[in-house]
């Protein structure tokens, strides 16, 4: 058996609030603390939408809030819009987001990409099954 995957991290729309920001659930494991501040891409019908994660702002917390890792629904996405209406236009409950960072060489033939790790093993586990078919083709057959 060969076994490869190809999931991601992800956020899924669960609400959008009178001011036309999305409140999200996570899809797989997500670290709260660093949710906040990162772009994602948000997979429409449509078509891609661009946001940006956010919670409130640090110069409106107490000191005691700042050491806090955010709650789920205390961090939203916002697409720029003002309204709820309005980002109901663009976007609809169920419609997922993944964060918004491509391939990108870090330095020499290092790179770095989202879910790179699932990409790379989905890649091997496809090449493998080519070349093992190759091979049983260019091979005697057995007796």
């Amino acid at each position: 058996m060969f076994a490869g995957h190809m999931d991601e991290l992800g956020l899924i729309v669960t609400y959008v609030n009178k001011d036309g920001f999305l409140y999200f659930d996570t899809i797989g494991g997500h670290d709260l603390s660093i949710i906040s501040g990162r772009r994602v891409v948000i997979q429409t019908a449509q078509g891609n939408v661009k946001g940006v994660t956010g919670k409130r702002a640090v110069h409106l917390m107490d000191e005691e809030d700042r050491k806090k890792v955010p709650k789920k629904h205390e961090i939203w996405i916002d697409i720029g819009v003002s309204s709820k209406k309005e980002a109901l236009a663009r976007v609809a409950i169920g419609d997922v987001a993944t964060y918004d960072h491509e391939f990108e060489l870090l330095h020499g033939s290092i790179g770095a990409a989202r879910a790179f790790d699932n990409k790379a093993g989905a890649y091997i586990v496809g090449e493998t099954l080519i070349r093992s078919r190759r091979t049983k083709r260019n091979s005697p057959p057995r007796s």
